[in-house]
């Protein structure tokens, strides 16, 4: 018997799922569920081109890279999808940069994206630098200029890229459900009743059929440091943690014999459907040697790549100013 209870009494801390079981993640913090909930994300990194009368053209480029000191371009493109009303409750958004501009983290409130219609909008990044709460805005307020957010009317950001190869620029949309405690969770064969939230050191019994499995007991900070079941049951406990581990209960035990064990708020919203989350992120490899132009009256005319005779002669010309500079440090000598 107390083999067996060594077996039951254990967790597993990386989870997937599967039809038979449930493979949760009890390890502190929790990774969010990136199923869609009604918000997507997407960063797009494009190249520049200068097209007639002075103009720019940018076309998207996934392999576009960057050089230090110059711009890079990019556009963060929000999709809108009929997101649930507890979703649309809580929903937020937040953009990070690194070594580009503006720098730093820039969050979007719940306000300036609660409501918002279903469709396609890009981030007015220049909001952020003036505004507390930066918008996401339809294509059409920046082909009118109506935000001076814009580069050659486009929703294309364009940003120095200060440092080599660490340029990058990530963003992501979260909501975090209300986890009910008035109400038992249905999930696969069981039920899950939380008493109270995390703060509150609230339980969390899972139930099966209407009749109690297991009880874990947890602390304000989500760690279980207690699992109470009834003498007798188990073997229904060992089916409890093969399903939340994907079949195994093997590493249980010493999950919670070390302190491994986290049933935080956070947690149970990922492995029960009420943490939702989207993200995308682009990354430019930068070049650390500048982008170097001659003066406008003399300008250093650099051979195009493929124009072989150009090559040629580029190649010839820095082969004579080598081999002069050598004859001269040896008149010298």
């Amino acid at each position: 018997m107390k083999k067996l209870l060594s077996i039951v009494l254990a967790v597993v801390m990386v989870l997937g799922v599967t039809a038979s079981a449930m493979a949760f993640n009890w390890a502190k913090p929790a990774t969010t569920d990136t199923t869609k909930f009604g918000f997507e994300i997407d960063v797009i990194k494009f190249t520049r081109s200068t097209a007639a009368l002075g103009s720019s053209q940018f076309n998207k480029d996934d392999n576009a890279t960057a050089v230090n000191g110059a711009d890079v371009y990019y556009a963060i493109k929000l999709v809108v999808d009929d997101p649930d009303a507890d979703v649309d409750a809580v929903v937020e958004s937040e953009v990070s940069f690194t070594a580009v501009g503006p720098g730093g983290t820039i969050k979007i409130a719940n306000a300036d994206l609660r409501g918002i219609p279903d469709g396609i909008y890009y981030l007015d990044v220049n909001a952020a630098i003036v505004t507390p709460n930066p918008l996401y805005l339809p294509i059409e307020a920046f082909i009118a200029n109506q935000t001076h957010n814009m580069v050659a009317e486009t929703p294309v950001i364009a940003a120095v890229c200060a440092d080599t190869d660490t340029a990058k620029v990530t963003a992501k949309v979260t909501a975090k459900t209300p986890i009910p405690t008035t109400t038992d969770l249905k999930c696969g064969d069981y039920e899950i009743q939380i008493t109270e939230t995390q703060a509150n050191s609230g339980d969390v019994i899972f139930k099966k059929g209407g009749k109690t499995v297991a009880t874990f007991k947890r602390n304000t900070k989500g760690l279980v440091t207690e699992v109470q079941y009834v003498a007798g049951k188990e073997q229904d406990v060992l089916e409890l943690y093969k399903w939340l581990n994907d079949g195994s209960a093997d590493a249980i035990y010493n999950a919670i014999k070390n302190k491994e064990l986290y049933m935080t708020d956070d947690n149970l919203r990922a492995a029960f459907g009420f943490n939702f989350s989207t993200s995308d992120s682009v990354t430019w490899k930068a070049s650390p040697n500048p982008i170097i132009v001659g003066p406008a009256a003399d300008p250093i005319g650099i051979p195009k790549t493929g124009d072989a005779s150009s090559v040629v002669g580029f190649a010839m010309i820095m082969v004579a100013i080598v081999a002069a500079a050598v004859a001269v440090k040896k008149v010298k000598a």
